[in-house]
């Protein structure tokens, strides 16, 4: 849809500055970033010689053809050049617009003898989420407890019963004294008479005495007794409840999965806690088993948890490998079940906790088409899915006319979109410039991550010194962080570790540049992780412009506040002489400076 023009409506929000509905434009299916108009202009042309600073960075991070020509053979770059100013913010604007276009440029210069021009040979899926074919558990038969615990028990005169006959005998008759005297001198909490704990006796004998304090038959007299052994037996059971749990949790920590079922198996009451601390004190599958099969509350606190962290980010963080993977198998069964049955929210619930989205021997994405759920297919395939080798080695890396048909256009966007994503993924961790390039004309999302946090920048310098590539993606506006729980490391440090000097040399620069690209995006979240890293809260642009100015340009008091709280310096001058006091001022900003 255009004018008489052949404006299309991106170009038209592009040109008036309506950032707002550029970045919603761009989300609809078949709006194209590089489309032009009758004199060929491309929406970037037309939000650089408007000097619409914020929405020619967009346009680049989305793709947009910083080379493209109008009718008059101008680039964007040329076009803001050439542009008039009126006032003095045009003229900031557009210098700004023409330092960031000239800085996409790859000077012959930043060559170096050390980076590896050829690109690597990889696989051509990078993207797929881990996948497993079963998880084994051996089975481990419970035994006695050591004999050197069992030969440490007072032995007590047949007159006395000894202790574990003493515990049951108290069990049964509320004697809470009688109970401590013999859990103190040993008795086993986990001995068993007639097939029931002393737990289970106190338990039981308790329920029975309140039962008949009830009946109206029961006189007074009798009904105070048993009221009196019935608070006496639930005595017992809480403090053999209370004994146990503690012991179930050093059984736990010291992995003795022996003691732990006999534990277990005495009655005592088993919780989700017990997971969690399972997950965090070793890495043994054969408690973690015996829980999740022995309650189905502690199976649904595998994704249904209370805890910050899931049971398996718990168990990944800890590197207890083994627990990890069970309890990552045992979600992704029960997401390829959601999948099935069309459960959007309980596919996202398992997803979080840690699930994949696909096993060896399934076909969820099949299984999604099925249901033609576009919503369902954009979560599983941003997750990983396993897609067809076909799709993944399309040479117009996205799908066939033929296939869109057949699958309807909406949900073909979401794959499309997917499958571009990927293979940009593919060309940064293989070093091939022209197919990343041909990525991001499509509309790549160059800050897109894999299931396990990857973005393209991490796979080229995770795979490669691939300057080139490292260049093109950082100063598109691609972000320097990421979020793969398999790499501690910051992007800057790994270049330091494989000695790639230039593109260490090239990040620590740009640090300062995508701090202050936060400010004016007011992204607090990433501004604080690049602050962790070194960022300068006073770093100055070429205009002399510190992050301060961009929070006061563009956004509100809140934000200059959180800045100068953290030690932005309000009485540093720009090149015009002005402080930031002055541009408050003049857009009514003053207070915070009062």
């Amino acid at each position: 849809m255009s004018n008489s023009d052949k404006d299309h409506p991106i170009s038209i929000a592009a040109e008036y500055g309506q950032l707002e509905i550029v970045q919603f434009l761009r989300e609809c299916r078949g709006v194209q970033i590089n489309v032009v108009n009758k004199k060929r202009d491309t929406p970037l042309h037309l939000a650089a010689k408007n000097h619409h600073y914020r929405i020619v960075r967009y346009l680049i991070l989305w793709g947009a053809d910083e080379e493209a020509r109008n009718s008059s053979k101008e680039t964007p770059l040329v076009s803001a050049q050439m542009s008039e100013t009126n006032t003095e913010q045009d003229k900031i604007e557009k210098d700004k617009i023409v330092n960031f276009l000239r800085s996409l440029a790859f000077s012959k210069d930043h060559n170096t003898r050390d980076e590896v021009i050829q690109p690597t040979k990889l696989t051509i899926d990078l993207d797929t989420c881990e996948l497993l074919s079963h998880s084994d558990v051996h089975e481990i038969q419970p035994h006695a407890r050591d004999d050197q615990a069992k030969s440490s028990k007072k032995v007590l005169k047949i007159l006395n019963l000894g202790s574990n006959r003493k515990l049951h005998v108290a069990a049964k008759n509320g004697n809470v004294s009688m109970a401590r005297q013999a859990m103190k001198d040993g008795a086993d909490i986990c001995y068993r008479h007639n097939q029931r704990s002393p737990y289970e006796v106190a338990q039981d004998a308790a329920a029975v005495y309140a039962c008949k304090a009830q009946l109206n038959s029961t006189n007074n007299n009798d009904r105070r007794k048993l009221c009196a052994m019935a608070l006496g037996c639930q005595q017992i059971s809480d403090d053999i409840l209370q004994h146990a749990q503690t012991q179930l949790g050093e059984s736990i920590k010291q992995s003795n999965f022996a003691l732990f079922v006999t534990y277990c198996e005495a009655g005592i009451p088993i919780t989700p806690d017990l997971l969690y601390l399972a997950c965090t004190s070793s890495d043994n599958v054969e408690i973690v088993d015996y829980l999740v099969k022995k309650d189905r509350t502690i199976y649904e606190a595998m994704y249904n948890y209370t805890t910050l962290d899931s049971p398996y980010r718990l168990a990944k963080k800890k590197k207890f490998n083994k627990v990890a993977t069970y309890i990552k198998y045992h979600l992704t069964i029960d997401c390829t079940e959601a999948i099935k049955k069309n459960d959007v929210e309980l596919v996202k619930q398992l997803i979080r906790a840690g699930s994949s989205v696909d096993l060896t021997n399934t076909n969820n994405i099949g299984e999604a088409l099925r249901h033609r759920n576009d919503t369902l297919i954009q979560i599983i395939c941003e997750n990983g899915v396993k897609l067809p080798f076909e799709w993944l080695q399309l040479d117009s890396i996205v799908l066939s006319p033929a296939i869109e048909k057949h699958i309807g256009s909406d949900i073909a966007f979401t794959i499309n979109r997917n499958l571009i994503n990927r293979r940009l993924r593919l060309a940064a961790a293989t070093g091939d410039f022209h197919l990343l390039i041909k990525c991001q004309r499509l509309g790549a999302d160059i800050d897109s991550k894999t299931c396990d946090g990857s973005t393209a920048l991490l796979c080229a310098v995770q795979n490669g010194n691939y300057f080139r590539i490292v260049h093109s993606l950082v100063s598109r506006g691609a972000t320097m962080l990421h979020s793969n729980e398999n790499q501690s490391m910051s992007l800057i440090e790994l270049c330091n570790k494989k000695n790639f000097r230039v593109i260490e040399k090239y990040l620590k620069e740009q640090l300062n540049v995508q701090f202050a690209a936060a400010i004016l995006d007011d992204d607090r979240h990433n501004a604080t992780a690049f602050a962790a890293f070194g960022a300068d809260f006073n770093y100055k642009d070429e205009q002399k412009h510190a992050p301060l100015y961009y929070a006061i340009q563009y956004h509100g008091i809140d934000l200059v506040s959180w800045l100068c709280e953290r030690g932005s310096n309000p009485t540093s001058v720009d090149d015009n002489g002005d402080y930031p006091i002055t541009l408050a001022a003049e857009k009514g900003k003053i207070s915070r400076f009062v």
